[in-house]
């Protein structure tokens, strides 16, 4: 390991030092280069030196096919090969099971890396395996180029330099079906495999492998005739082990599997746990049979194989952070049948990333005449590595004090130590990803792979489904989320100023995706609606899991909280609005709607409830069992969203044309109705997604288009448009202050299955509202250019 400065004092994190640290790790003994200017990453690549930590043998005239396995979801633990006989994180519970049983053999036969760190927890760390950059965590920057000018510089560039034929392969949905040109009717029919994701791992790798068996004939019949071989690089990438490890082709549903028990058994959400470990053992067969087949064809003596997991998975919480060695390692091989010599066998415990296999692949297969280009980080593993421990220039965000495994367990020296390697990963880690980002955007991306023009902090943990709702507690910066992966999550929010740091406390499940969410008066309870038909109620001081308060007949679309009735209310596509004493299972009223429930919003006496026939039934919730008026809405289309007045005098209206209507109650101050035009980008109109009101009186509107805008009703004024996110914002909601507005960025659907970008996930984001943006400008009936 290299020394650790005994103090990094904050004014030395700059660009000097992070070049000093990147130089020391990118090239420290083994690279041969040239920089580009004073430019730490961007450089001219000649050759590698060093001793080595193993070798392949090849002749460089007739070079080896390559192709690069990454799998989905394989955390180390699942090899008890790589494992071992030790394991501190007892994943493995003292038993000698191994979830992979083929990927353990096969290891055997070649040289393996136990202290493998994978760049990011989702699919982008593909982008770290080919083009060695520091984890962007974005979609476009990467395999799509960002920008049309940006080059990039990775494996299949390398690799095309030296003869290679590229391809790259993915099990993907629309992807795989281009990829691997097949049609639906071959992998989505009779056999029920309809899988969200894309294609199973068992067609996937008899498609690839039927590639790889052709392609290698082709290869023998052009060196008989005398022509140059024409080599072939495959990536490819398995998806069958993606949560929520339910979907299964139907022959592997009804074969007799292995007993996992001992691994979940006593564990938080077995069910989750079992499932995982029985796709993981799904992926492992297959990948089994498609080694075993490679082998019996004689491809695998012309070929070098490199196994390696995207990320891992903590299926026990659900949740990518909490298990740093469960998420961010992952286990990897390198396979060259009859060229590794001695080193067949060879287990390697230095840290080593995803990153390093470009400049590894480089040193085996051999530098291009003049060298190449490159411009990330990583350094040959072929050579013998200096560091010890992993420098931690991965997810820049993941828990690296592993609280829930090995950090407690460590002297307090040690875990110094380990906090400052980790604050000096953290730090590269963002400096390497927002320089990448500058580059390919033109400005720095986030989290998800939304660009952030309006500098807003991002909380960290990435949902991989729609944001539905979110919610503040009135007495607290706690915040709430309820998601179509059927979790209700809650952070609390500390703030400084304008900077804060969203901590994740815990959260709970419902059968369904949950659609709505709620704080009780007093900020102690949250409640959520779900597609399950129930409603929950969780005490987050509580255990982390919620109790059942009330059911319906069909899905529950909104609830609400009513502190001064001492109930909850709860509105559903069933059409009914009931309340409920939460310490009875049966409801203290319920009403008939006049058809389902879309929006529901209350303000103490006012409660309003939006139906599908764009009706607004109006309670007074002094007397809750009759509706107090139906008002039919002033917007000719489908409504979206409703927010009472915090006068309670009347209530914002948004439909899904773009448009919001300010409509009251009392026929007396109808006259001071209106509707006014919103979310819309020259001829393209976007729905309205929610509407929030600020303890100002003004109020927010969130779009499709991707922005948020503030507005003053009285003054019929707009007080200001944020820059256009490149993602539909599908929710928002000040906190109690008033000086945090928090937003999703979550796909909304509008745009159909084909629009939808299944390796994007949602993220929440953290607006510090300044006063001058929320307040009145004008007093009402003065008149300005932003006048609705």
């Amino acid at each position: 390991m290299l020394p650790i400065p005994k103090a990094i004092l904050e004014q030395d994190i700059g660009p000097t030092f992070h070049n000093v640290w990147a130089e020391r790790y990118i090239h420290y003994l083994t690279e041969e280069h040239q920089l580009f200017g004073d430019n730490t990453l961007y450089r001219q690549t000649t050759g590698f030196r060093g001793d080595l930590a193993f070798n392949v043998s090849i002749d460089h005239e007739y070079p080896p096919n390559v192709i690069l396995l990454s799998i989905e979801s394989f955390r180390f633990h699942d090899s008890r090969y790589l494992v071992g006989e030790e394991d501190p994180s007892n994943l493995l519970k003292g038993t000698n099971i191994t979830v992979t049983p083929n990927f353990d053999r096969w290891a055997k036969r070649g040289v393996s890396f136990r202290n493998m760190w994978s760049s990011l927890p989702t699919s982008r760390s593909l982008e770290s395996l080919l083009f060695a950059q520091v984890p962007y965590d974005n979609v476009v920057a990467a395999t799509a180029g960002g920008r049309e000018d940006t080059k990039l510089s990775g494996l299949p560039q390398l690799l095309s330099s030296k003869g290679y034929e590229t391809f790259f392969t993915t099990e993907m949905k629309k992807l795989a079906e281009s990829d691997m040109n097949i049609t639906r009717d071959q992998w989505d029919g009779p056999e029920q495999r309809k899988f969200s994701w894309g294609v199973h791992d068992d067609v996937s790798f008899q498609l690839v492998g039927d590639l790889l068996v052709n392609k290698t004939k082709e290869q023998s019949t052009r060196i008989a005739r005398g022509d140059p071989k024409k080599p072939m690089f495959i990536t490819h990438y398995t998806i069958s082990s993606h949560t929520p490890f339910r979907a299964r082709p139907a022959w592997y549903d009804e074969m007799e599997k292995p007993d996992f028990s001992a691994l979940y058994e006593g564990e938080g959400r077995p069910n989750t746990i079992k499932n995982y470990l029985e796709m993981r053992y799904f992926t492992d067969m297959e990948l089994g049979k498609f080694m075993d087949r490679m082998d019996k064809e004689g491809v695998l003596n012309d070929t070098i194989v490199i196994i390696v997991g995207d990320h891992g998975r903590a299926p026990e919480f659900n949740k990518s952070d909490t298990r740093d060695v469960s998420v961010t390692r992952v286990p990897a091989t390198i396979i060259a049948e009859g060229r590794l010599g001695e080193s067949v066998g060879l287990v390697i415990d230095d840290a080593v990333e995803h990153y390093d296999i470009l400049n590894t692949l480089a040193d085996i297969v051999g530098v291009p005449d003049g060298g190449f280009v490159q411009d990330g980080v990583g350094r040959s593993l072929k050579r013998k590595i200096p560091f010890a421990d992993s420098v931690l220039l991965h997810n820049a965000d993941t828990d690296h004090d592993m609280k829930v495994d090995l950090f407690p367990d460590l002297t307090t020296e040690e875990q110094t130590e380990w906090l400052l390697w980790r604050d000096i990963g953290r730090d590269l880690s963002r400096y390497f990803v927002d320089r990448w980002d500058a580059m390919s955007f033109g400005q720095p991306a986030q989290a998800g792979g939304y660009l952030n023009p309006n500098n807003d902090y991002t909380i960290g943990e990435t949902i991989n489904d729609g944001i539905q709702d979110l919610a503040w507690s009135p007495t607290s910066n706690v915040l709430v989320s309820g998601s179509w992966d059927n979790y209700v999550r809650c952070w609390e929010v500390q703030q400084q100023g304008t900077q804060f740091n969203a901590v994740a406390k815990a959260q709970i499940a419902h059968e369904g995706p949950v659609l709505c969410t709620a704080f009780s008066g007093d900020g102690s309870t949250v409640f959520s609606g779900s597609c399950d038909k129930t409603a929950k109620m969780w005490t987050l001081n509580g255990p982390a899991q919620g109790q059942q308060i009330a059911a319906h007949d069909a899905p529950i679309r909104s609830i609400a909280a009513i502190q001064e009735a001492n109930c909850v209310a709860t509105g559903s596509w069933d059409k009914t609005i009931k309340y409920w004493d939460t310490r009875s299972p049966t409801p203290m009223a319920s009403v008939q709607l006049s058809e389902r429930c879309y929006a529901m919003d209350v303000k103490h006496p006012l409660l309003v409830v939006a139906t599908a026939d764009r009706q607004v039934h109006v309670f007074d919730i002094r007397k809750p069992s009759q509706i107090y008026k139906s008002i039919q809405s002033n917007l000719k289309f489908q409504t979206r969203t409703i927010a009472c007045f915090p006068d309670a005098s009347g209530f914002a209206i948004g439909s899904i044309e773009g448009r919001c209507a300010i409509q009251h109650v009392e026929d007396k101050d109808k006259r001071n109705d209106f509707a006014f035009k919103c979310h819309r980008d020259g001829s393209d109109i976007y729905p309205v997604s929610s509407i929030a009101f600020h303890p100002f009186g003004t109020f927010a509107t969130t779009g499709g288009d991707g922005t948020f805008c503030f507005w003053d009703k009285d003054a019929r004024q707009k007080l200001k448009t944020f820059t256009k996110c490149n993602q539909s914002i599908t929710t928002g909601k000040f906190n109690a202050r008033g000086d945090i507005f928090a937003y999703t960025l979550s796909y909304d659907w509008s745009m159909g299955a084909e629009k939808y970008n299944q390796s994007q996930p949602s993220v929440i984001r953290l607006h510090s509202v300044a006063e001058a943006e929320i307040k009145q400008k004008k007093k009402p009936g003065t008149g300005s250019r932003n006048s609705f």
